[in-house]
């Protein structure tokens, strides 16, 4: 009995043993980087912790160290030329490319040690650099037997439109063959016969031949152009993975959405949704926004996807653009058009564009929709929000489409408790024609304003005077105060069109 105890105790003892991968210089020495990629990761954990959760978090974050070194290195590679082999592979790897699923399927492995006595949590992945060269070779080898048949199956369709589908996605996994090529030569492949260039090149070819003969013809839907621009996005982006918002597509590049816009919005929203994923946020940091243009007997249509920081479009990301017969657009029946001389464009330029500079503060004036191309249904419910940084009294303005002129709010102080946030204001409403383009404009500042002239009708303040001579006199007070040390102001507004349910 005494002997059996000590054997157990002995073999307890052995179980617990820390592994030698957790020292630094036994994983260089017995995992070189010559032949090996490898991560580590290491936490403290509390006692009462889930310690299936905490090994499952350090494995996690191992193979995340290691994919993530992949990435590295082959991208710094990619910089000093390894896309110019044969002129064949693409300029940059996508992060997808060595994601730890695709990792596992080629050799990865992963341990982990939790030292209950030091209380730390270990993991450490590494993969043969061979076994990964073989993984990513026979999923070339698989993809590209797939793109070969499914070519040869999608030239035999009649449909064009089923056709162009099929090609599509036949051009998306060629992208995907690229990031595939790319890690074989990063990691020693250069025979053209083995990464397939030949067939990759004349798949790629017969791909883009049979675009041109499809887009060549002249009689296209509007959903087929637009299904045509955003293949070339996708192709441009080459990751379908991508989120944004989409706003409605203004006139002339106005801000201002017509009927028009918003059929449109709606075809591009279902376009969108199939390659990526499509956003509701108003301040999504990419955003997919566009106008168009009536020109002779054509109607020019610019997409642009931006990335914003604080809803201003910093980068752009893609752009572009198509043109469709205008008699295609008059057949629908919307409005599309704004006269230049029109009284929305009189309002949109009196109203929205400042003739002063920001007086010391920020101030904003928001939708739930956010407060770009703003297109709202009749009988659908409008919430203002207004954002402002310091302290001050608000004056805020509606100004419908046919000339009638509200005041929503005077002199409503915003205090410091209500600062920087989204701060919903005490009304909300319910859209209702005559449609068309109305105005919200909201005015700050840090001192009262004078009282404006209105007529109160079933509890509506109507603005006797025109909108012109309330901000001029507003802006002429700002004018006047704004050297007054202690004097702040600022302003925002824009546009919504109301369109019948219909």
């Amino acid at each position: 009995m005494k002997s059996a105890g000590i054997i157990l105790i002995i073999f307890c003892f052995a179980g617990q043993a820390q592994p030698r991968w957790i020292e630094y210089e036994y994983r260089q020495s017995n995992y070189p980087e010559y032949s090996h990629f490898i991560g580590f990761s290491s936490r403290y954990f509390e006692e009462g912790e889930d310690l299936n959760k905490v090994s499952d978090e350090v494995k996690n974050l191992a193979r995340t160290d290691l994919s993530e070194s992949i990435f590295v290195s082959l991208t710094g590679q990619s910089t000093l030329g390894i896309n110019t082999t044969d002129g064949m592979t693409s300029t940059s790897f996508e992060k997808s490319s060595v994601t730890k699923s695709s990792l596992e399927a080629v050799g990865l492995k992963t341990e982990t040690h939790l030292d209950k006595g030091q209380k730390i949590a270990y993991g450490f992945s590494y993969v043969r650099k061979k076994s990964l060269a073989a993984g990513y070779y026979k999923r070339l080898s698989a993809i590209m037997k797939d793109i070969k048949s499914t070519l040869e199956k999608s030239l035999e369709i009649e449909n064009t439109e089923i056709r162009y589908k099929e090609l599509t996605g036949i051009l998306q996994d060629l992208h995907e063959v690229t990031g595939m090529q790319d890690m074989l030569i990063f990691l020693g492949v250069t025979n053209d016969a083995v990464l397939m260039s030949g067939d990759w090149k004349n798949y790629r070819y017969i791909v883009k031949e049979e675009f041109e003969k499809i887009r060549s013809d002249e009689n296209q839907s509007l959903s087929q152009l637009v299904n045509f621009l955003l293949d070339d996005m996708t192709h441009e982006l080459g990751n379908t993975s991508a989120s944004f918002s989409i706003r409605p597509i203004s006139y002339k590049n106005s801000g201002i959405p017509t009927e028009f816009s918003d059929y449109f919005h709606q075809i591009l929203g279902r376009s969108s949704s199939t390659r990526f994923k499509v956003l509701e946020s108003s301040d999504a940091r990419f955003k997919l926004t566009g106008s168009y243009w009536p020109s002779g007997d054509e109607v020019q249509i610019t997409l642009n996807l931006y990335e914003y920081d604080n809803n201003e479009p910093m980068v752009l990301l893609y752009g572009g653009s198509f043109a469709i017969d205008e008699s295609e657009v008059k057949k629908l029946g919307l409005i599309y058009e704004i006269s230049d001389e029109g009284i929305d464009f009189k309002k949109h330029h009196e109203i929205l564009n400042s003739s002063t500079v920001n007086g010391g503060m920020t101030a904003m004036v928001t939708t739930q929709k956010g407060s770009e191309s703003l297109i709202f249904r009749e009988g659908e419910i409008l919430k203002l929000y207004v954002n402002i940084s310091r302290p001050a009294y608000l004056r805020l303005l509606n100004v419908w489409s046919d000339g009638t002129q509200l005041s929503l709010l005077d002199n409503y102080y915003i205090d410091e408790s209500r600062l920087n946030q989204q701060v919903p204001m005490p009304f909300e409403f319910e859209t209702a024609c005559p449609c068309g383009t109305e105005y919200i404009k909201l005015i700050a500042q840090s001192e009262p304003f004078e009282k404006l002239e209105v007529t109160e009708i079933d509890g509506f303040d109507y603005i006797t005077t025109s909108v012109s001579d309330v901000l001029g006199d507003t802006r002429g007070f700002q004018k006047v105060k704004a050297p007054d040390e202690g004097f702040y102001y600022g302003e925002s507004g824009f546009s919504v069109t109301t369109i019948k349910r219909n």
